[in-house]
């Protein structure tokens, strides 16, 4: 006659496959954190140079390049003529290249 009720080797089992499971999410998780931070510091860089591009083809005064820090992001900004960059760089590094034209 079998007993009902689960042995100790299934229940072994059962948490090793268990914790492989949470393991998988919980890498998942930590993975999508970082890509959701980066993506907020690049909203960020992408906002601030906006601005700062906004503010130069709108000025006629500024006629000099220049750089700026914005709470973590260095924003640098050249004026060739009526050409205007604007390169706002995120604290990993990466890049964000904004252009536009001077009205005169």
């Amino acid at each position: 006659m079998r007993q009902a009720g689960f042995t100790l080797i299934e229940v072994i089992v059962a948490f090793v496959v268990l914790q492989v499971a949470i393991a998988g999410a919980l890498g998942t998780l930590a993975r999508a954190t970082e890509l959701l931070r980066r993506a907020e510091q690049i909203e960020a860089a992408i906002t601030v140079s906006q601005g700062v591009l906004d503010s130069l083809l709108w000025s006629d005064s500024i006629d000099v390049d220049g750089r700026r820090s914005f709470r973590n992001i260095e924003v640098e900004w050249s004026i060739s003529g009526p050409s205007v960059v604007v390169t706002g760089v995120v604290p990993t590094g990466e890049p964000i290249r904004l252009s536009g034209w001077r009205r005169r």
